[in-house]
């Protein structure tokens, strides 16, 4: 089961984050996104996610105060697990789509793509 881990340190490794959540039980996988303050820890067994997502969650690291919640998406040990950096949004520009409907009959028209940085 994955993990994510935000508010991290931006000098934290996967290291580190990888010495913090070992105690709770095995680790497939400690990935950190870098420069960005986010991270994932996946655990081998769902009960060992639990009890680090329970007792890390606000806890501190590297003077930071994390967020430890469950990982968001379709892949990694469940249907809101990670597929970490495969899958994890990129810093650059992400164009949304906007449809307009035309009238009742269900007509749609592609409105201009609006581009924003996230």
């Amino acid at each position: 089961m994955a993990l994510f881990v935000g508010r991290l340190s931006f000098d934290a490794t996967s290291r580190d984050l990888e010495d913090h959540f070992k105690r709770f039980g095995p680790i497939d996988k400690c990935e950190i996104k870098r420069g960005r303050g986010f991270g994932f820890v996946m655990f081998h067994d769902r009960r060992d996610a639990e009890d680090a997502l329970y007792d890390l969650n606000g806890s501190d690291l590297m003077g930071c105060r994390i967020t430890v919640e469950w990982a968001k998406g379709p892949g990694a040990g469940g249907p809101r697990a990670c597929l970490f950096l495969q899958t994890v949004p990129s810093p650059f520009t992400i164009y949304f789509i906007f449809i307009t409907l035309l009238c009742s009959s269900g007509a749609a028209q592609l409105a201009p793509a609006t581009a924003c940085r996230i």
